[in-house]
């Protein structure tokens, strides 16, 4: 089941370099979020596995809405879900969670595939990849560990 994030997106009142949900001023925006596997308890997960589909294209799209919504991309520094944020609230899991921080280099998102009409042909095209292995690793270390 996928539930569906319309909320529009904005800059950010004081950081300019960073957007957020600006329901005066943005601009709409449409992510359809479903959630593939859940990582530590179950009433109570420390990381989420998710599938997201956009129906728009805006700048940080995806990072803002699952920020807005409390699930910020692992290891995304700039919209709290870097190691930083993690001390505050997950202080029973802190130690295993920094040592999969250290491993990270940027935020684990990773676009699988894109979509869209060519702009000269008219044809629909279609793009896909793979993780690479680093998303890879980090999402497997998790997976076996269970923190």
């Amino acid at each position: 089941q996928m539930i569906k994030i319309d909320c529009k997106i904005g800059r950010h009142k004081s950081d300019r370099k960073k957007m957020a949900v600006n329901k005066k001023s943005g601009r709409n925006a449409v992510t359809r979020i479903r959630v593939l596997n859940q990582f530590g308890e179950e009433r109570n997960p420390f990381a989420s596995f998710i599938e997201c589909k956009l129906e728009t294209g805006r700048t940080h799209q995806i990072r803002v809405h699952c920020k807005e919504f409390g699930f910020s991309i692992f290891g995304d520094e700039l919209y709290g879900g870097g190691i930083k944020k993690s001390k505050e609230f997950m202080k029973d899991v802190r130690k295993e969670l920094e040592n999969y921080f250290l491993s990270v280099q940027g935020h684990c998102l990773h676009a699988n595939s894109i979509e869209f009409e060519h702009p000269s042909t008219g044809k629909k095209v279609k793009f896909s990849v793979e993780p690479d292995n680093h998303f890879n690793t980090i999402y497997k270390s998790i997976l076996n560990d269970e923190i």
